[in-house]
């Protein structure tokens, strides 16, 4: 399984890596820190994600704003998003 986690935080990130790790076998979890970030990866691989984990509030960005640039990219247009915040 291949999770695209877009987190600005890295306690944030790290925890959530961990948790993840804890529950499902053979992830591979690719971390974007920005929404530019994501959509860059998300339109340049070649392999789609299986899931996409969306910090709501990213600095200077909110997470709602990267669902439809993400829907529109080949490697998430199926995937599950969900968006998390530790806020």
């Amino acid at each position: 399984m291949d999770i695209l986690l877009i987190e600005d935080d890295e306690l944030d990130a790290f925890h959530t890596k961990r948790m993840v790790a804890k529950v499902v076998e053979n992830v591979t979890i690719v971390r974007a820190r920005t929404g530019d970030e994501a959509i860059d990866l998300a339109m340049s691989r070649r392999k789609p994600f299986d899931f996409v984990s969306v910090d709501h509030f990213l600095v200077n960005e909110c997470g709602v704003n990267l669902v439809r640039p993400l829907r529109g990219a080949w490697a998430t247009e199926h995937c599950p998003i969900v968006m998390l915040t530790g806020a």
